[in-house]
């Protein structure tokens, strides 16, 4: 009787202990739980408060580039530009600008055509997707709905509505945004220029006389400049007095004096330190 007396008291005691560490267990991991739980609700809490900050106020990198990324990727550009010319074009556009003055925000040229720049034409020669987004990007955000609106071909952008071009371009340019289009357009000026010549003659000229020729070209047209017979003739033959005394006796010097008697003298000499006498 004792022997089964104790057995069930110490029966009773160890199922009071188990049962006080099961409740403590149980209430541990209702603790646990509940910690969990908040910790849940407050990362829910903070993505909320970010995804709202975000909203208010978007990173301003997604809103303009900073100027230290503008200017490297202008001189990128301009330096794959000289590379693929075999030849430094800056110092031309630098005289190009100041001969012809530049306008920094889209106008209507005398064709009736949508221009900005030094006289890049939107309309006939466009922009490329490169100099778009290397001159759009910082100055307005909805381009994309824009340019639904553009003629977009063979990688470039053509618009030919001046409204249009004012809503893509809705700031003036740059110095250097100008500068970019126009060693653009001096580098396909280049290339019209070699294929006129020839690879012959125009891998015998220096850079200084190929200068005034890109020059003359950019400045008359390709094919106002077809008409100088006389002159390419004697380009082609070297003959550099009477080149220089064609040009002088063309339309053109008479209305431009300056600049013509300035390219005539160059040509003639080959003396690149005419150009800022």
């Amino acid at each position: 009787m004792k022997t089964y007396v104790f057995i069930s008291i110490v029966s009773i005691q160890t199922l009071a202990i188990l049962g006080l560490a099961i409740w403590n267990l149980q209430e541990d991991r209702a603790i646990e739980n509940n910690s969990l739980l908040k910790k849940g609700n407050y990362f829910e809490d903070n993505a909320r408060l970010d995804s709202n900050m975000q909203q208010k106020t978007p990173p301003v990198q997604k809103q303009e580039r900073t100027t230290a990324e503008t200017t490297a990727s202008h001189d990128a550009l301009r330096q794959q530009i000289e590379s693929a010319a075999g030849m430094a074009l800056s110092p031309l556009a630098k005289r190009i600008r100041e001969d012809e003055g530049d306008r920094p925000r889209p106008y209507l040229d005398t064709s009736g055509a949508a221009t900005i720049g030094v006289g890049r034409n939107l309309s006939g020669n466009g922009v490329s997707v490169t100099e778009f987004f290397a001159i759009v990007p910082e100055r307005i955000r909805n381009y994309r709905a824009i340019l639904t609106h553009a003629d977009i071909r063979t990688g470039r952008i053509y618009i030919h509505k001046l409204e249009l071009a004012q809503k893509l371009f809705p700031n003036p340019l740059t110095h250097a945004d100008i500068e970019l289009l126009l060693l653009d357009d001096l580098q396909h000026v280049l290339t019209e220029t070699e294929k006129l010549f020839g690879v012959d003659t125009w891998t015998k000229l220096d850079n200084v006389r190929k200068t005034v020729l890109i020059d003359l070209v950019y400045n008359l047209g390709i094919a106002g400049f077809k008409q100088f017979h006389k002159f390419i003739a004697a380009v082609k033959a070297e003959d550099w007095q009477t080149a220089a005394a064609e040009l002088l006796l063309s339309k053109a010097a008479r209305e431009n004096v300056l600049r013509y008697h300035r390219n005539a003298t160059v040509l003639q000499t080959g003396d690149a330190s005419y150009f800022t006498k």
